[in-house]
């Protein structure tokens, strides 16, 4: 009964204007309509949000969630590493061009796949952890770099040795 009241709300938020503050640590990524991506003054601004968008992104160094996967090396052997990065935004233009705000789940995909990658090529026993750490660097550095990224460290923080127990779901009674 009320929802064309919801309706109306929403439709006039879009005209309000919306302050919004880029500190000195930020970078802020400015849209309007159709045209490219810009580069923020980092201070104080006002924005349309029907007309325009203002992404906010962390211009220091920065650790991405550390990301735990289970990976089967050519021997067979099953290893659960959790791998940890430190980047930094250098285009953050570029960045929000090629994602969306998501960016954060977008780099620990990469994070994910460098490492899928590096391991299927491996057997356990061949190699140590710093290699495997540099492998994962030099495989991510690129992918990251593609989208405005520097990354900075890409380390394994821990791993453990693990096993995969299949239940087929048979009825016994």
């Amino acid at each position: 009964m009320w929802s064309w009241l919801g309706a109306l709300l929403e439709a006039v938020s879009g005209i309000i204007p919306v302050p919004v503050l880029v500190r000195s640590n930020q970078h802020g990524v400015y849209f309007r309509g159709g045209n490219a991506p810009k580069l923020t003054p980092k201070r104080a601004l006002v924005y349309l949000p029907l007309l325009e968008q203002i992404h906010i992104l962390p211009a220091h160094e920065y650790s991405a969630d550390p990301v735990e996967q289970t990976l089967t090396f050519l021997d067979g052997q099953e290893i659960t590493i959790w791998t940890d990065c430190l980047y930094r935004i250098d285009d953050p233009v570029k960045l929000m061009a090629s994602c969306d705000d998501n960016y954060e789940a977008i780099i620990n995909y990469l994070v994910s796949a460098s490492v899928s990658s590096v391991a299927s090529g491996r057997e356990y026993g061949d190699e140590t952890l710093d290699s495997v750490s540099e492998a994962i660097q030099d495989e991510l550095a690129p992918r990251l770099a593609f989208r405005g990224i520097h990354l900075i460290e890409c380390q394994i923080v821990r791993y453990s040795k693990s096993r995969t127990l299949n239940h087929t779901g048979i009825s016994l009674g």
